[in-house]
């Protein structure tokens, strides 16, 4: 199940209050999880579930925790907006990416804070590698490798603008990364550290990424402008598909689905 799946739930502005992370118990019907966050300014839920079965489901089954008031608040959260977060999958461990420069990691059963990872700028996403090591996007136009086990991070590449996504695709063994520079490109992270040594392509976009999603070989980018282009990782030259999107307004985020059949748009 791709854990960034996700529904959000908005409520009307309120008095501003630290970021906060909630980890609400499992729905024993239906084997769900949730995870809440607070955002601030304004304050918005952010609802992630995981072993997400249905839509209707998810969202009626979060709306009734957040008005039950349940959950676990995680320790340690971020000092500031929350940009990303992914669930292992390995296990419960959590990774979490922050406007306050940092990138930390969470056993989410245990409630422990197991380690934090400070950048020169803000962070835009992470996700893992394997329950050892992962890979974050910065705004300071890197691409770093997080080695959880030694707290140890080095540059994996940089790109000519802020990185806005990073993707670990298993199927391909590369880091996938977007950026504001107009551009996707594919790292080998096996490679000495450097963009001379670990950059396989570099792929043109016709405006800024603002999200990405992969599953299996399939890859595919939305960028401003509202278009969206669909990727074989086997054969990168040129899009499988160009598509303008469907939404009224800006593509805000993309997602495929778990079984490669399709994917979703949010403005």
């Amino acid at each position: 199940m791709n854990p960034n799946i996700s529904q959000l739930f908005f409520k009307p502005s309120a008095p501003r209050q630290p970021p906060s992370l909630v980890l609400t118990p499992a729905v024993a019907t239906s084997n769900f999880e949730f995870l809440l966050l607070r955002l601030p300014r304004p304050l918005t839920n952010h609802v992630l579930t995981r072993n997400l079965l249905s839509p209707t489901m998810s969202a009626a089954a979060a709306a009734a925790s957040a008005a039950m008031g349940s959950g676990r608040e995680l320790a340690d959260p971020p000092s500031d907006g929350i940009s990303n977060l992914r669930f292992s999958n390995h296990s419960n461990n959590l990774l979490v990416s922050s406007w306050d420069k940092t990138v930390r990691l969470y056993d989410a059963d245990a409630n422990l804070l197991k380690g934090d990872f400070v950048h020169p700028g803000a962070v835009l996403d992470c996700c893992f590698h394997d329950d050892s090591s992962g890979f974050s996007a910065g705004a300071d136009h890197t691409v770093r490798r997080l080695v959880f086990s030694s707290s140890k991070e080095d540059v994996l590449g940089r790109h000519d603008g802020p990185v806005h996504c990073v993707e670990y695709s298993y199927a391909a063994g590369q880091v996938i990364t977007g950026s504001w520079d107009k551009t996707v490109k594919c790292w080998d992270p096996r490679g000495v550290s450097g963009p001379e040594h670990t950059l396989v392509g570099t792929y043109a976009q016709p405006e800024r990424v603002y999200s990405m999603s992969l599953v299996g070989n399939r890859l595919v980018v939305a960028t401003a402008g509202r278009h969206v282009n669909i990727y074989d990782l086997r054969n990168m030259s040129q899009p499988e598909q160009k598509r303008d999107s469907s939404l009224k307004y800006q593509t805000r985020c993309v997602r495929c689905y778990p079984n490669g059949t399709g994917n979703c748009y949010r403005s």
